[in-house]
Protein backbone atom coordinates (compact mmCIF):
# COMPACT_ATOMS: atom_id res chain seq x y z
CA UNK A 1 0.00 0.00 0.00
CA UNK A 2 2.91 2.56 1.08
CA UNK A 3 4.62 2.06 -2.81
CA UNK A 4 1.06 2.87 -4.18
CA UNK A 5 0.67 6.05 -1.90
CA UNK A 6 3.92 7.15 -2.99
CA UNK A 7 3.37 6.41 -6.68
CA UNK A 8 0.18 8.07 -7.30
CA UNK A 9 1.66 10.90 -5.34
CA UNK A 10 4.25 11.55 -7.41
CA UNK A 11 1.85 11.40 -10.55
CA UNK A 12 -0.29 13.84 -8.81
CA UNK A 13 3.36 16.34 -8.55
CA UNK A 14 2.86 17.83 -11.77
CA UNK A 15 6.21 17.70 -12.39
CA UNK A 16 7.81 17.62 -16.24
CA UNK A 17 9.82 14.61 -15.67
CA UNK A 18 9.31 11.62 -13.48
CA UNK A 19 11.89 8.90 -12.02
CA UNK A 20 10.54 5.47 -11.28
CA UNK A 21 12.86 2.95 -9.50
CA UNK A 22 10.85 -0.32 -9.45
CA UNK A 23 7.83 1.30 -8.49
CA UNK A 24 5.88 -2.51 -8.81
CA UNK A 25 9.17 -4.83 -7.42
CA UNK A 26 7.01 -5.34 -4.01
CA UNK A 27 3.28 -5.79 -4.95
CA UNK A 28 2.15 -9.47 -5.53
CA UNK A 29 2.29 -10.82 -9.65
CA UNK A 30 -1.44 -10.53 -10.38
CA UNK A 31 -1.29 -7.00 -9.11
CA UNK A 32 1.94 -5.76 -10.40
CA UNK A 33 0.85 -6.72 -14.56
CA UNK A 34 -2.74 -4.78 -14.39
CA UNK A 35 -0.62 -1.82 -13.13
CA UNK A 36 1.82 -2.21 -15.61
CA UNK A 37 -0.85 -0.86 -18.27
CA UNK A 38 -3.01 1.45 -15.81
CA UNK A 39 0.73 3.36 -15.18
CA UNK A 40 1.22 3.22 -18.86
CA UNK A 41 -1.56 4.86 -19.90
CA UNK A 42 -1.68 7.36 -16.95
CA UNK A 43 1.76 8.75 -17.34
CA UNK A 44 0.46 9.17 -21.36
CA UNK A 45 -2.34 10.65 -20.43
CA UNK A 46 -0.56 13.26 -18.07
CA UNK A 47 1.96 14.04 -21.14
CA UNK A 48 4.56 13.41 -18.44
CA UNK A 49 8.36 12.10 -19.53
CA UNK A 50 9.19 9.32 -17.22
CA UNK A 51 12.46 7.23 -16.78
CA UNK A 52 11.62 4.11 -15.10
CA UNK A 53 14.24 1.73 -13.88
CA UNK A 54 13.43 -2.02 -13.84
CA UNK A 55 15.32 -5.27 -14.03
CA UNK A 56 12.15 -7.14 -15.21
CA UNK A 57 12.44 -7.05 -18.31
CA UNK A 58 8.55 -8.23 -19.14
CA UNK A 59 7.78 -5.17 -17.43
CA UNK A 60 10.18 -2.59 -19.70
CA UNK A 61 8.80 -4.14 -22.94
CA UNK A 62 5.53 -3.59 -22.20
CA UNK A 63 5.85 -0.19 -20.44
CA UNK A 64 8.45 1.48 -22.11
CA UNK A 65 8.25 3.58 -25.64
CA UNK A 66 11.99 3.17 -26.01
CA UNK A 67 14.11 0.65 -23.81
CA UNK A 68 17.65 1.16 -22.68
CA UNK A 69 19.43 -1.90 -21.88
CA UNK A 70 22.36 -0.89 -19.47
CA UNK A 71 25.58 -3.29 -18.34
CA UNK A 72 28.26 -1.89 -15.70
CA UNK A 73 27.08 1.55 -16.63
CA UNK A 74 27.07 1.26 -19.85
CA UNK A 75 24.41 1.70 -22.64
CA UNK A 76 24.36 -1.13 -24.32
CA UNK A 77 21.74 -0.66 -27.01
CA UNK A 78 18.32 2.37 -26.80
CA UNK A 79 15.63 1.53 -29.12
CA UNK A 80 11.67 0.78 -28.99
CA UNK A 81 10.41 -2.61 -27.25
CA UNK A 82 10.37 -4.81 -30.97
CA UNK A 83 13.75 -2.98 -31.39
CA UNK A 84 15.40 -4.31 -29.08
CA UNK A 85 13.25 -7.83 -28.75
CA UNK A 86 14.02 -8.50 -32.71
CA UNK A 87 17.24 -7.01 -33.34
CA UNK A 88 19.51 -7.06 -29.73
CA UNK A 89 22.75 -5.11 -30.69
CA UNK A 90 25.03 -7.94 -28.74
CA UNK A 91 24.34 -11.29 -26.93
CA UNK A 92 23.91 -9.82 -23.56
CA UNK A 93 21.08 -8.08 -24.56
CA UNK A 94 19.97 -10.87 -26.87
CA UNK A 95 19.77 -13.16 -23.57
CA UNK A 96 19.13 -10.46 -21.11
CA UNK A 97 15.73 -9.37 -22.61
CA UNK A 98 14.86 -12.63 -23.15
CA UNK A 99 15.91 -16.28 -23.08
CA UNK A 100 18.25 -17.22 -25.50
CA UNK A 101 20.03 -19.89 -26.83
CA UNK A 102 23.47 -19.46 -28.74
CA UNK A 103 25.95 -21.41 -31.14
CA UNK A 104 29.60 -20.96 -31.62
CA UNK A 105 31.15 -21.30 -35.11
CA UNK A 106 32.84 -19.95 -37.67
CA UNK A 107 30.93 -17.88 -40.94
CA UNK A 108 30.56 -19.63 -44.24
CA UNK A 109 28.37 -17.13 -45.70
CA UNK A 110 27.11 -13.96 -44.96
CA UNK A 111 24.16 -13.25 -47.74
CA UNK A 112 21.49 -13.39 -48.24
CA UNK A 113 21.38 -15.35 -45.04
CA UNK A 114 24.30 -16.10 -42.87
CA UNK A 115 25.67 -19.84 -42.57
CA UNK A 116 27.59 -21.08 -39.41
CA UNK A 117 29.94 -23.92 -39.07
CA UNK A 118 29.68 -25.10 -35.42
CA UNK A 119 33.22 -26.85 -34.09
CA UNK A 120 31.39 -30.40 -34.65
CA UNK A 121 30.62 -29.26 -38.14
CA UNK A 122 26.95 -28.77 -38.10
CA UNK A 123 26.08 -26.07 -40.54
CA UNK A 124 23.43 -23.36 -38.68
CA UNK A 125 21.13 -20.83 -40.24
CA UNK A 126 20.49 -17.31 -39.77
CA UNK A 127 19.95 -13.80 -40.62
CA UNK A 128 22.29 -11.75 -43.01
CA UNK A 129 25.39 -10.21 -41.86
CA UNK A 130 27.92 -7.97 -42.25
CA UNK A 131 30.60 -10.72 -41.02
CA UNK A 132 32.76 -12.40 -43.39
CA UNK A 133 33.81 -15.80 -44.38
CA UNK A 134 36.12 -17.52 -42.00
CA UNK A 135 35.34 -14.68 -39.05
CA UNK A 136 34.49 -16.62 -35.38
CA UNK A 137 30.39 -15.84 -34.70
CA UNK A 138 28.10 -16.45 -32.39
CA UNK A 139 24.22 -17.51 -33.40
CA UNK A 140 21.62 -16.37 -30.83
CA UNK A 141 17.93 -17.97 -31.37
CA UNK A 142 15.19 -17.00 -28.38
CA UNK A 143 13.71 -19.91 -26.87
CA UNK A 144 10.81 -19.21 -27.65
CA UNK A 145 11.70 -19.35 -31.50
CA UNK A 146 13.80 -22.45 -31.09
CA UNK A 147 11.54 -25.53 -32.08
CA UNK A 148 11.86 -29.25 -31.42
CA UNK A 149 10.54 -32.49 -33.52
CA UNK A 150 11.00 -36.09 -34.00
CA UNK A 151 9.36 -36.12 -37.49
CA UNK A 152 11.25 -33.01 -39.00
CA UNK A 153 15.02 -32.31 -40.29
CA UNK A 154 17.33 -29.92 -38.13
CA UNK A 155 20.35 -28.26 -37.42
CA UNK A 156 21.18 -30.31 -34.29
CA UNK A 157 19.61 -32.85 -32.49
CA UNK A 158 19.22 -33.18 -28.34
CA UNK A 159 18.17 -35.14 -25.84
CA UNK A 160 14.99 -34.35 -23.78
CA UNK A 161 16.39 -33.91 -19.86
CA UNK A 162 13.23 -32.18 -18.44
CA UNK A 163 9.79 -30.79 -19.42
CA UNK A 164 8.24 -27.79 -17.38
CA UNK A 165 4.70 -27.08 -17.40
CA UNK A 166 3.85 -23.26 -17.17
CA UNK A 167 0.19 -23.02 -18.10
CA UNK A 168 -0.24 -21.84 -21.72
CA UNK A 169 3.80 -23.42 -22.61
CA UNK A 170 6.18 -26.13 -22.13
CA UNK A 171 9.52 -25.57 -21.12
CA UNK A 172 11.90 -28.20 -22.40
CA UNK A 173 15.86 -28.43 -21.36
CA UNK A 174 17.47 -30.44 -23.80
CA UNK A 175 21.41 -31.33 -23.88
CA UNK A 176 22.78 -31.68 -27.65
CA UNK A 177 25.70 -34.32 -28.49
CA UNK A 178 28.39 -31.91 -27.86
CA UNK A 179 27.46 -31.54 -23.86
CA UNK A 180 26.01 -27.86 -24.09
CA UNK A 181 22.39 -27.19 -22.32
CA UNK A 182 19.53 -25.47 -24.70
CA UNK A 183 15.62 -24.99 -23.55
CA UNK A 184 13.16 -24.55 -25.82
CA UNK A 185 9.74 -23.12 -25.42
CA UNK A 186 6.59 -24.94 -26.63
CA UNK A 187 3.01 -24.49 -26.94
CA UNK A 188 1.32 -26.77 -23.72
CA UNK A 189 -0.81 -28.76 -26.22
CA UNK A 190 1.82 -30.77 -27.25
CA UNK A 191 2.51 -32.22 -24.14
CA UNK A 192 2.54 -36.05 -24.35
CA UNK A 193 4.95 -35.68 -27.46
CA UNK A 194 7.23 -34.45 -25.53
CA UNK A 195 9.14 -37.32 -23.81
CA UNK A 196 12.16 -36.76 -21.21
CA UNK A 197 15.00 -39.12 -22.79
CA UNK A 198 13.60 -39.14 -26.38
CA UNK A 199 15.94 -37.52 -29.11
CA UNK A 200 14.77 -34.84 -31.18
CA UNK A 201 15.57 -32.33 -33.68
CA UNK A 202 16.56 -28.48 -32.93
CA UNK A 203 15.54 -25.92 -35.62
CA UNK A 204 14.44 -22.71 -36.01
CA UNK A 205 13.29 -19.90 -38.85
CA UNK A 206 16.08 -18.59 -40.55
CA UNK A 207 14.91 -14.76 -40.03
CA UNK A 208 14.96 -15.89 -36.34
CA UNK A 209 18.69 -16.54 -35.94
CA UNK A 210 20.64 -13.67 -35.06
CA UNK A 211 24.61 -13.46 -36.29
CA UNK A 212 27.05 -11.53 -33.61
CA UNK A 213 30.81 -11.31 -34.42
CA UNK A 214 32.19 -13.65 -31.26
CA UNK A 215 32.91 -11.52 -27.98
CA UNK A 216 36.68 -10.63 -27.28
CA UNK A 217 36.43 -11.88 -23.93
CA UNK A 218 34.41 -14.93 -24.88
CA UNK A 219 30.88 -16.05 -24.63
CA UNK A 220 30.87 -17.00 -21.38
CA UNK A 221 31.69 -13.42 -20.03
CA UNK A 222 29.31 -11.92 -22.25
CA UNK A 223 26.66 -13.77 -20.94
CA UNK A 224 27.86 -13.03 -17.43
CA UNK A 225 24.96 -10.59 -15.14
CA UNK A 226 26.60 -9.35 -12.30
Amino acid sequence: MQQRTALARALASGADLLLLDEPLRALDARLRISLRTELRSLVKSLRMTTIHVTHDQDEALVMADRVAVIREGRILQVGTPKEVWDQPATPFVANFVGQSNFFTGKVIQSSPYTLLRTPEGAVLKGRPSDLQAGEEAVLGVKIGNTEISKERAGYLQAAVERVIFEGRNLHVDLMMDNGQRISAKIPSWRKGKVVVGDRTNVYWEESKGTVFPLPPGGLENELKVE
